[in-house]
């Protein structure tokens, strides 16, 4: 591709809107512009409507095919403010020219002065070279051939075919990153910062364990990648950080210490003093033998490294060198020479990473079987889609009220200790129940009841009749309720258990077993005492011998006499 002026070529278009101009021919009189420019070479060229008030003069690349074409490549100046016209219908007039703001032209004063590019079709001073061995001083260098610096290429800012070098290798490396697949990990290339965004799934379906901040991939902690700092990459070699990836930078990490390529594998030498462009200089090729040292903005349509362009130089540098020769842990990059995408996929077994933190972080076989920290402070547990048992401060337990069972009919818990157990339904014992405790409460708590088997439960029941009971544990029962029936033939009655018979007739006199007593055994004493109805009137008292003495010698008639010798004969 060149830049090729002629005279006399013209067509016409009946092209509308901004694109490319399609071409009808050449005008009578004139020549096409495939034949005066000759295909993919550019010209300056003007396009003027015949039917309405528009115009554009600017540069274009000639496209010999059916119909011909011309390419609207750079804008030099139109009706449009400078910018491309979007053309309404009516015939154009298009035509090679000569834009003003890229005449040569000498002054009143003798100077020249060069609005654009310096184009050469020749060799300067009869050579086909231009050697310097200082600087050579220019606004613009424009290069339309290939450029052969055997040492040091300098400049504040590289372009590559109108986009900065920066933005072409961001956007090459984007453009290898967006459209590869992945594993378990988003990568993201932002066009609006040129930054690229690496991010884990939320939803990860093949890691069976991860175990880090400050990650390191690599052989060991002396030969490794290190995200040590936010938003950087380091990489260390021999236990020393070589060069680091940051924002919008890749470079050493110490001044002048780190070689770019290896005495028996170098980079192509390039050898310039300094080069310093103020202006354009054009040229079919540029043989710089010394340092280029480029103040202002190198533009290239290609740039070649060692031959080999420079996006494939930069996809095999970073694919084969960078990626597909290096070691990680923990996660595999695999450069694909195919489409020049680079793909990450995250290890299924991890044993390096420590800690898994995030906001809302999920871990288990999908979204239906796993552990959840969706709310702060605690952690979910969620089986067949529905959260069974939650942990939170000081509480573990169910999510939903009298839905999750603790244990099963076949698998139990071995033991429980709790401080406290409060249930609102029933409470079933397969052993013996043990309280070490004092009381039981119930939620039917009358006072002085007792427990009673219905034949299926124990139910709290006061007890009637003739039995009492008090709040203390004192039974009592009612007068008259124990009869000869209810007392066992053998049955003994401690005397403390008995209390005085103050009623009459209470005791029958045939009840008294004289016969079966201890004689006294000696003489009757007057303190001796008797039983003695008093006055036959059913009213017992004691007597002492003694009365019956009294009693003689009161009534000494005959019929005491007689009843005298009675007792006496009675008591012996």
């Amino acid at each position: 591709m060149a830049l090729v002026l002629n005279d006399r070529v013209k067509e016409t278009s009946t092209t509308t809107g901004t694109g490319t101009f399609s071409l009808g021919g050449a005008v009578d009189g004139f020549e096409s512009f495939v034949t005066g420019i000759a295909n993919s070479n550019t010209t300056y060229y003007a396009a003027v409507n015949r039917d309405a008030n528009e115009f554009e003069v600017g540069i274009g690349t000639v496209t010999d095919a059916s119909p011909d074409t011309l390419a609207r490549t750079t804008i030099i100046s139109s009706s449009n403010s400078d910018s491309a016209v979007d053309f309404s219908a009516g015939t154009k007039d298009i035509f090679t020219t000569l834009p003003a703001s890229k005449v040569v032209f000498e002054d009143a004063s003798n100077d020249v002065t060069i609005g654009g590019a310096l184009a050469l079709s020749g060799a300067i001073t009869g050579a086909t070279n231009i050697t310097l061995s200082g600087e050579l001083d220019a606004a613009t260098l424009d290069i339309s051939g290939n450029a052969d610096i055997d040492g040091t290429l300098e400049a504040d800012a590289i372009t590559v075919n109108g986009a900065t070098l920066e933005e072409t290798v961001t956007d090459l490396v984007g453009g290898m990153v967006s459209s590869n697949t992945e594993t378990g990990i988003t990568v993201t290339f932002q066009d609006a910062d040129n930054t690229i965004d690496f991010a884990l799934a939320a939803a990860q379906t093949t890691i069976t364990s991860l175990l880090a901040t400050d990650i390191k991939i690599g052989e060991d902690d002396q030969t490794k990648i290190d995200f040590e700092t936010a938003d950087e990459i380091h990489f260390y070699a021999n236990n020393t950080e070589q060069v680091y990836l940051g924002d919008n930078i890749f470079g050493p990490q110490s001044d002048s210490d780190v070689d770019l390529g290896a005495t028996g594998v170098r980079w192509k030498d390039a050898f310039v003093d300094s080069i310093t462009v103020t202006g354009e200089v054009d040229g079919a090729s540029l043989d710089i033998s010394g340092d280029a040292d480029i103040d202002g903005t190198l533009e290239a349509d290609a740039i070649t490294v060692d031959g080999t362009a420079l996006a494939t130089f930069i996809r095999d540098t970073v694919g084969t060198n960078m990626v597909s020769s290096n070691t990680e842990t923990g996660i595999s990059v695999t450069y694909d020479t195919t489409n020049d995408n680079l793909d990450f996929a995250i290890a299924a077994a991890q044993t390096t990473i420590t800690s898994l933190l995030a906001a809302n972080i999920k871990i288990g076989e999908d979204d239906q079987t796993k552990i959840d920290f969706e709310t702060a402070d605690e952690i979910h547990f969620y089986a067949a889609n529905v959260e069974q048992v939650y942990l939170g401060d000081n509480i573990f337990g169910p999510q939903s009220d009298s839905d999750v069972d603790l244990g099963s009919t076949g698998v139990r818990w071995k033991d429980a200790f709790v401080d406290t157990i409060t249930t609102t339904g029933n409470a079933t014992v397969g052993g013996d129940l043990t309280v070490t405790g004092d009381d039981i409460t119930m939620g039917t708590n009358t006072d002085t009841a007792i427990l009673v088997a219905d034949g299926t439960n124990y139910n709290p029941v006061v007890p009637s009749g003739d039995v009492g009971l008090t709040n203390a544990g004192v039974f009592s029962i009612a007068s008259g309720v124990i009869v000869n029936a209810d007392v066992n033939a053998s049955a003994a009655i401690a005397d403390s258990k008995l209390a005085t018979i103050s009623t009459a007739n209470k005791v029958d006199i045939g009840a008294l077993d004289i016969d079966g007593a201890t004689d006294i055994g000696e003489a009757l004493a007057d303190a001796d005492l008797f039983i003695v109805d008093n006055g036959a009137g059913g009213t017992e008292r004691k007597m002492a011998a003694s009365r019956i003495i009294t009693y003689v010698d009161a009534n000494s008639s005959a019929a005491s006499v007689g009843k005298a010798i009675a007792m006496a004969i009675v008591f012996g």
